[in-house]
């Protein structure tokens, strides 16, 4: 049986050349779609925050000064509310929410605003 130079296959150094070419290409990718990924987290993490600060600050607007109901807040989240009288008929409210927990970096929302008494 003949065979043709053209038909054989390729040489370990190509396959290793292909191999090194490849992971130079991908590894930045990978390094991208990590960050990405942790971006997106903490993202969710104040958008979270953000919408538990405006349903306090809606509440206590609304005239409700109950405390919020630390059960219906997801796990790692806080919320402390502040009024201070400001003796001229108006009050100011700071609402403030915390996160973090072992896997997350912590972080904090405030929300500031005046209701007239």
């Amino acid at each position: 049986m003949v065979t043709n130079l053209d038909e054989r296959g390729m040489t370990l150094i190509e396959v290793l050349v292909a191999l090194v070419l490849l992971s130079v290409i991908l590894l930045p990718l990978v390094g991208t779609l990590a960050t990405g990924f942790i971006v997106t987290g903490e993202g969710n993490r104040i958008t979270t925050a953000t919408a538990l600060a405006q349903q306090e600050m809606e509440r206590l607007l609304a005239g409700i000064d109950e405390p919020f109901p630390p059960a219906l807040l997801p796990d790692g989240y806080w919320v402390n509310t502040v009024v201070t009288d400001n003796g001229d008929g108006t009050e100011k409210i700071t609402v403030i929410v915390k996160w973090g927990d072992s896997r997350t970096r912590p972080g904090e929302i405030s929300l500031t605003s005046l209701r007239h008494r």
